[in-house]
């Protein structure tokens, strides 16, 4: 949050950065158009870059395209500002934009399969890469409404279907992504599963996801390994 806060200072000059102070005096940020001018960087004069943007990169979230955007902004910032390690938590001041990204920007679950989904599939509902995990509000008698199809039968599972788990209260789940069905029958699918977990980032396994016995809990449909999923879903 701290990095956050610190990279919002520098671009809009406020706080500590206010008055063109602590290296911000080469740039102007235009909040109208999300465009920062920076006239000491020829031949690339502007960044454009809308901060929500640069809120889901912080968060996991967001296409290649805008991505692309942050990366180019953090790396203004960090050739640029005067950072203090002691403001921000640091030990040294972090220069390297690889090293950023490695602490502070990445991609979580939902963000890779959002990300996928807007980028391959118009009809999702994705809308600037929101949060995915608003699926859990719609994986069951809303699917359709939101541009998904809930799939019950392991033998129609197809490339690009999402499986989604909730935790028991609701409130966190896990999306992956269906890259290709090895196998399947009546009861049961292998499948090869891309997803992006935390510690390990974006990786592939292949699984056997289990039809399970229809039950009056949570709506637990399928089973991968020893963990429950809620559903199967496509985009129409």
């Amino acid at each position: 949050k701290k990095a956050n806060v610190d990279l919002k200072h520098f671009v809009f000059k406020t706080d500590i950065y206010a008055d063109d102070k602590l290296g911000a005096a080469h740039h102007s940020w235009f909040a109208d158009t999300a465009y920062l001018v920076a006239a000491d960087i020829r031949p690339i004069m502007f960044h454009y870059c809308p901060w929500d943007d640069v809120r889901q990169g912080f968060q996991g979230k967001g296409t290649p395209v805008r991505m692309a955007r942050v990366l180019k902004l953090l790396d203004y910032y960090l050739q640029h500002a005067e950072i203090d390690p002691a403001r921000l938590g640091w030990g040294k001041v972090v220069s390297d934009l690889q090293e950023y990204v490695d602490y502070y920007i990445g991609m979580d679950c939902n963000g890779f399969v959002g990300a996928y989904l807007e980028e391959n599939c118009s009809g999702s509902g994705i809308v600037g890469n929101i949060d995915i995990d608003s699926y859990g509000k719609y994986y069951g008698a809303h699917a359709s409404g939101s541009g998904f199809k809930r799939i019950d039968d392991p033998k129609q599972i197809r490339t690009g279907d999402v499986l989604i788990r909730r935790s028991i209260d609701g409130s966190t789940r896990h999306v992956a992504l269906v890259e290709q069905v090895l196998e399947s029958s009546a009861n049961q699918a292998r499948l090869l599963l891309v997803e992006s977990t935390g510690g390990v980032g974006l990786g592939s396994d292949t699984v056997v996801l289990k039809k399970l016995a229809k039950t009056t809990d949570v709506g637990r449909n399928w089973k991968r390994g020893s963990k429950e999923y809620d559903a199967v879903i496509r985009s129409n």
